[in-house]
Formats: C-alpha cells, sequence, structure tokens
C-alpha cells in the first residue's frame, strides 16, 4: 500500500505544511510510520527491532507495479460473465 503526502495549493499555512512534509520524510518521521507496522520510504531509518517485524526484503523486490487498467478490465468480463450466468 502506498501513502502519499502533500501540499495543498495556496494553502494558508503552506510553511506550516512544508514543515509537517519535511518531518514525516526525516529519518525520525520514518521511524514513527515503521513502529507502527507502515513501510517506510527510507530504510535506514527503520530500527532493527521494526524491521524484524516486516517480510524480508526479497519479498518487496518482488512486488510490481499494479496495472489497474488491466484489473477494470477483467472486472467488466467478470460482472457480464456473472449476469449472464445469473440471468
Amino acid at each position: 500500500m502506498h501513502y502519499v503526502i502533500s501540499l495543498v495549493k495556496n494553502a494558508p499555512h503552506a510553511a506550516n505544511g512544508k514543515k509537517v512534509i519535511d518531518y514525516e520524510l526525516s529519518d525520525k518521521g520514518q521511524a514513527i510510520w515503521a513502529n507502527a507496522y507502515l513501510r517506510p520510504v527510507r530504510p535506514s531509518a527503520m530500527s532493527t527491532e521494526a524491521k524484524a517485524k516486516f517480510p524480508p526484503d526479497s519479498d518487496y523486490a518482488r512486488a510490481r507495479t499494479v496495472n489497474y487498467q488491466q484489473m477494470a478490465d477483467a472486472q467488466k468480463a467478470f460482472s457480464a460473465r456473472y449476469l449472464s450466468e445469473i440471468r
């Protein structure tokens, strides 16, 4: 799962928003995520104790980008088949 952080355009307190983003992406902020069982974007921020709670790096290396169009097409085909067989 991916988590996204961004700054809202024309935010009234953009400087504070940037501080939040900087903190979230810092080693300290990333360590908080890791200790909450959310894999950080900075592996160096993960303590040995937190790393032991995650799957091995080899499992992550097998991960691939999801093809959402392919998923949508499969869902349409499934829906069509379901409706044709149920009706």
